[in-house]
């Protein structure tokens, strides 16, 4: 099954091209640019793959949590796909696909993503045989508290750590570890693995309902979308 895969939670604008279990991805950082570029970049990216639009077989979208703008462009652009070409569309957790960045090396993961205002979007998951398993929810925090919540050797992923780590590695010392810059932000591949099982169960989204995951309370979006 061909599967397009999205990502524009974060800075990095990541899109995947999953033919029958083999992946091809692209990672870009496209800034403010990303709602004039992002179709265009789609359309180059599969010309360059000898794929079309209509050869798919669905389309995967990152759900978030994360830039309020991103997020609304890319479930936007999905959305579109799927309903202009009556595809399937999975939706994703963001900081899921982030979290399958360090699955080969890491028993205990944390994720942490800017969430501006001194906050993070946060996850802590236990790696179980190669399956991810949430031992919290999708949090909105300020790093201290999510700090208080953490015990044993855990790994660090997202841009969080630009900003917190030495705050991190001052409370949890040699508990603490951190990935590469390279992992630190949501790998389209990664959700189309996420969403494969999806799509073979038809446990599939409906595009009309399929929403991001905010955690900013609706006030705070109103004020930030005008």
């Amino acid at each position: 099954m061909k599967l397009l895969s999205l990502d524009t939670s974060t800075s990095n604008f990541s899109l995947a091209l999953s033919l029958d279990g083999e992946i091809k991805e692209e990672n870009l950082n496209l800034g403010s640019g990303l709602s004039d570029a992002i179709i265009p970049t789609i359309k180059t990216f599969l010309r360059d793959k000898k794929i079309s639009l209509k050869d798919l077989g669905g389309m995967v979208v990152g759900i978030g949590p994360g830039s309020f703008t991103g997020l609304r462009i890319g479930l936007a652009v999905a959305k579109a796909f799927s309903l202009g070409l009556r595809k399937p569309l999975v939706g994703v957790p963001s900081l899921d696909g982030l979290a399958m960045n360090a699955l080969n090396y890491a028993q205990k993961i944390c994720c942490i993503v800017d969430a501006k205002r001194e906050k993070v979007y946060a996850v802590i998951y236990r790696n179980n045989k190669g399956v991810l398993k949430k031992e919290t929810p999708y949090l909105l925090t300020d790093i201290k508290d999510l700090l208080n919540n953490i015990s044993g050797e855990t790994w660090f992923l997202g841009d969080g750590i630009n900003l917190y780590q030495n705050q991190i590695k001052k409370a949890l010392g040699k508990r603490a570890n951190f990935a590469l810059a390279g992992h630190w932000f949501p790998k389209a591949g990664n959700l189309a693995k996420l969403a494969q099982p999806k799509f073979s169960s038809g446990k599939l989204d409906d595009p009309y309902k399929l929403v991001p995951i905010y955690l900013y309370p609706p006030e705070c979006q109103v004020r930030l979308k005008r």
